[in-house]
């Protein structure tokens, strides 16, 4: 769910930044489709290796893959626990985006999918 969303001011009256849109998402759905040994640009989590990843800064389109059967389909916005920074956003939520003209808030990369 993508909530709008107005941040005020401490004087709950005045608004931040009037002319910019914030919205809220709300992620409910976890889900275990990283795959890791077929990604690129991510680096193994000193603190539990080989259980959680991270990203390097310069990661691009098509550097993480998402195991195929993992994904059914039905979540448009999850989480997967062995990437905890990474968010996922299905194509229909980033279209939706892009259609709201507020896409250029995130930096989206493509994810491959792989059997």
């Amino acid at each position: 769910m993508i909530l709008p969303l107005r941040i005020l001011q401490f004087d709950r009256k005045t608004e931040v930044q009037p002319e910019r849109r914030y919205h809220l998402i709300q992620k409910w759905t976890v889900l275990s489709a990283l795959a890791p040994e077929s990604s690129l640009n991510l680096k193994t989590n000193k603190y539990s290796p080989g259980v959680n990843w991270s990203q390097k800064e310069d990661i691009k389109d098509d550097d993480i893959a998402l195991d195929r059967r993992a994904l059914d389909g039905s979540a448009k916005i999850w989480s997967d626990p062995k990437l905890p920074q990474g968010d996922f956003y299905s194509g229909d939520v980033v279209d939706a985006l892009a259609a709201a003209n507020v896409s250029q808030y995130w930096n989206f990369k493509r994810c491959r999918l792989v059997d």
